[in-house]
């Protein structure tokens, strides 16, 4: 149910019985009413790019925690909003 004075009629995501959000491809759901789909307009092409740069952080992470890299290394700049 939404907050109270927020009007039931707002749409909600749901994966399950709205054909349209059956459709997305990487959902990434607003943890507030209404839930939403914060990357409904996501394609194939942008969802690879952006979990190869998410594979790429793990890596990076990974190597941090067994102390053979460092903060810089995951804060350095990156090409992927050029």
């Amino acid at each position: 149910d939404p907050p109270l004075g927020v009007r039931k009629s707002l749409p909600v995501w749901m994966d399950g019985s709205n054909n349209f959000d059956k459709t997305h491809i990487m959902p990434i759901i607003t943890p507030c009413f209404p839930s939403m789909n914060s990357c409904y307009n996501v394609g194939v092409p942008q969802r690879k790019r952006i979990t190869q740069e998410f594979a790429k952080a793990s890596k990076i992470m990974d190597e941090i925690a067994n102390g053979n890299g460092n903060w810089g290394d995951l804060l350095k700049q990156n090409t992927f909003f050029k």
